[in-house]
């Protein structure tokens, strides 16, 4: 790996009441000048394990690409209803005035999940917080509550319950590389 050599810049859930959940944090690590993403770091969190893998997700090679994609393998147990052997499609794009993370799991050639997050950007002031609190006093229990309503659906539904390999004993060590296609 190398050092970053511009800003770094993190997309996260909040503390609300003492209290946080962060299935995903991604780290855009920029170049000098802050234009280009060099590197996106992809800490994802399973729940309820709280076990943790970053990916390192190579970022475009030229300024003017905004958005790109690359692929991993899933190497972190996030779902007892997901298996281990899926790979992750990934479809970033430059933090600016919007920005979207897709990722989709896929196995053996066919999409079975996914997840979209699109953003815009608001400026960090006491009143946007105050409004953002306001309109979402509780998101991390809502974050929390969704995730287990999920999963109750899909036991519900018969879908197989896969447990928690115990072969990885060192899963918050461990890393990933991409390259973008």
């Amino acid at each position: 790996g190398s050092r970053p050599t511009g800003p770094v810049c993190l997309l996260t859930n909040l503390r609300y009441f003492g209290y946080i959940l962060n299935p995903i944090s991604l780290y855009y690590c920029f170049d000098a000048d802050g234009l280009r993403v060099q590197t996106v770091v992809a800490e994802v969190t399973n729940t309820p394990w709280g076990e943790r893998h970053c990916y390192v997700i190579s970022g475009p090679e030229q300024k003017s690409i905004r958005v790109w994609r690359t692929t991993t393998n899933k190497d972190l147990h996030v779902s007892p209803f997901l298996p281990m052997d899926m790979t992750y499609h990934w479809r970033l794009s430059t933090p600016g005035g919007r920005l979207s993370v897709h990722i989709e799991n896929h196995r053996q050639g066919v999409k079975v999940f996914d997840a979209t997050l699109l953003l815009t950007r608001r400026p960090i002031t006491t009143g946007t917080l105050a409004a953002a609190l306001a309109r979402h006093p509780w998101m991390t229990g809502k974050a929390v509550a969704g995730i287990y309503w999920q999963a109750l659906k899909l036991w519900w539904k018969g879908a197989p319950f896969i447990t928690h390999p115990k072969a990885a004993p060192n899963a918050s060590a461990a890393k990933v590389v991409s390259t973008p296609h």
